[in-house]
């Protein structure tokens, strides 16, 4: 499906998997996309920035549906990136997770960056230049992502040759799943992994970020609210511990879980120094 946003840019919705929320929706400026024709007809290649919503894995929250969508409008608007606004399986809200039990929600995440290299064969992007930025529970997804590439080959999440970021920028993360108890909703981290969290040990060290450690060569921004009450800040100092001098922190003094994204109308203090920032890691990327 092909819809036409307000300031002329392509939004493409496109499968990567056969079930229903196995889709992202690829934004790309209208100067840069021409439906069916090839990369090389194109002003060179974009740099990708995929997006991944939060709202602790749940399937009450969407792509279209959270904060992370402002992010992506305004990604979209700047007209010298394309947008991988990435959709995945999800917990239901309330129940047992028959949805997406262990490790249907890490899968889809791998599975739906990756599919970056079929779009590149399609579309002007360049993988080379991908950041992946996720807030909350998608800054987890971002941040993992990143690490998958540490996993053991008799991990059930490896994958040969994972397609890597060449930065994440990761916003109110809940980075450390080792650190359960620093979060508003310490259950969810036991249905994402299929039961307590000490009888799951295997799969923990597998979806814990920063027990993985980021690889060498990615860099990264981590930018969190001092005064978060839903994701602790310790989760952040955790991740940026363990990561070293690759990653910088941004820490926002007074701000809550959403200090740095607007919702429900209101735009917080961080919203332009994220831009700020973000503009920086995405001009250092360099042209095409």
């Amino acid at each position: 499906m092909t819809s036409t946003e307000g300031n002329g840019a392509l939004r493409l919705r496109i499968a990567y998997g056969p079930l229903p929320s196995q889709f992202g929706e690829l934004h790309l400026p209208a100067s840069r996309a021409r439906p069916g024709a090839q990369p090389s007809v194109c002003e060179g290649r974009l740099p990708v920035v995929a997006v991944l919503h939060g709202g602790w894995w749940k399937d009450n929250q969407s792509l279209r549906s959270y904060p992370t969508l402002h992010l992506v409008e305004w990604l979209a608007r700047r007209g010298d990136v394309a947008v991988w606004n990435l959709e995945f399986r999800r917990m239901q809200a309330q129940g047992p997770n028959t949805a997406a039990p262990w490790p249907a929600v890490l899968q889809d995440v791998a599975r739906g960056l990756d599919h970056l290299r079929v779009l590149a064969d399609h579309h002007p992007i360049d993988l080379r230049r991908l950041t992946v930025v996720g807030h909350s529970a998608g800054a987890h997804l971002a941040a993992w992502s990143a690490c998958r590439e540490r996993l053991c080959p008799d991990s059930e999440l490896f994958v040969a040759d994972p397609l890597r970021p060449s930065q994440v920028v990761l916003l109110a993360g809940l980075l450390c799943l080792d650190r359960w108890w620093d979060m508003e909703q310490p259950q969810q981290v036991e249905r994402l992994l299929g039961g307590p969290v000490e009888r799951c040990e295997e799969r923990l060290a597998q979806a814990c970020p920063t027990r993985l450690g980021l690889p060498p060569g990615v860099s990264g921004l981590v930018m969190h609210g001092q005064a978060d009450a839903v994701v602790s800040m310790e989760q952040a100092l955790a991740f940026c511990e363990r990561a070293g001098p690759a990653v910088a922190l941004c820490l926002l003094p007074g701000a809550d879980h959403f200090g740095m994204l607007p919702k429900d109308g209101l735009v917080p203090a961080g919203w332009p120094l994220l831009q700020q920032r973000l503009d920086g890691l995405l001009r250092r990327a360099g042209p095409g």
